[in-house]
């Protein structure tokens, strides 16, 4: 069975095993791809571009124009992204290459003896909720030293008005 296949690559026909698994590793890897330039996208499509707009532009406009510019840039990577597949199968055959790393992952061996780590069985609860309580009481610390601050301007400048 193994010539029948050796066969076949030499002839130019890949057995048809291995080219559904090329087809599948290809469409993970493009997926992967387009998953990359949805998250540079999303990461432009923020609107602090329109929030660092000065006072006198239109944001409506800014707006407009800032979503064209992600439309473009979509557009634009993912052609690049298609280009460079299309290069990089040429030149450096990544069907191959994408073969290669899959026999490497199947042929690494995996670590038997590997225990994972567990928490201890003595107070590991109490730490835990002890850390939690500490961490809420500074966050409500930190709201309330924020609150006095707010009402000792507030104070002053009610001082300040009673006194001018």
């Amino acid at each position: 069975m193994g010539d029948k296949n050796a066969g076949q690559v030499e002839n130019g026909m890949a057995p048809p095993i291995s080219q559904s698994v090329e087809c599948k590793q290809m469409i993970q890897l493009r997926s992967y791809l387009d998953k990359i330039v949805d998250v540079l996208v999303a990461k432009m499509a923020r609107n602090q571009f329109v929030q660092a707009m000065p006072e006198g532009v239109d944001k409506q406009l800014a707006t407009s124009l800032h979503n064209r510019f992600c439309t473009v840039m979509r557009t634009k990577m993912c052609k690049i992204v298609e280009e460079r597949i299309n290069e990089y199968n040429t030149e450096y055959k990544l069907n191959e290459k994408i073969k290669e790393l899959h026999q490497i992952i199947q042929n690494t061996p995996y670590s038997i003896s590997h225990k994972a780590w567990r928490p201890s069985d003595r107070g590991t609860v109490e730490s835990c909720v002890m850390a939690h309580d500490l961490t809420v009481l500074q966050e409500q610390n930190e709201g309330l030293t924020a609150l006095v601050d707010a009402v000792k301007l507030e104070t002053d400048d009610l001082l300040l008005e009673l006194q001018g």
